[in-house]
């Protein structure tokens, strides 16, 4: 990723986040910073608030670089990790759907069952798979 060759860039001579818990502050402020453009924006329709939407989002996603930075995380492995984890999730939620015949108007709770479901799917994909677990209310 581009900013974590650029923040890794200027980490070498000196302008980097003192620690971890300083960019932390810095997430914090910029989601702040984000849910605001993202209400003025809403209130308006206007493109200069759109365009602010897209900087703040662009600020928050170099601070969480910075942070995988600190912690020797290449942000684009992280990324296609947790990517392969939702295909994986979503697949076994399309399974269940189609296996249940279930219609686009699948309740929220039916979705929110399913979702956590497949959370325990990726440790163990057989049991979901063979189970009928619609229902229940996994922990």
């Amino acid at each position: 990723m581009e900013a974590h060759q650029l923040s890794t860039k200027a980490a070498r001579v000196g302008f980097d986040w003192e620690n971890v818990a300083a960019i932390f502050d810095k997430l914090h402020e910029e989601i702040g910073e984000l849910r605001v453009a993202i209400e003025d924006h809403a209130n308006s329709r206007d493109e200069t608030h759109h365009a602010r939407v897209r900087e703040e989002l662009g600020d928050l996603l170099f601070a969480v670089t910075n942070i995988a930075r600190h912690l020797q995380v290449e942000p684009e492995a992280a990324l296609k990790l947790t990517n392969r984890k939702f295909r994986l999730r979503f697949g076994l939620i399309q399974l269940r759907a189609k296996r249940h015949c279930v219609c686009p108007a699948y309740r929220v709770h039916r979705i929110a069952t399913t979702r956590k479901l497949a959370r325990v799917a990726t440790g163990d994909l057989l049991v979901f798979l063979l189970g009928d677990f619609i229902g229940a209310d996994p922990k």
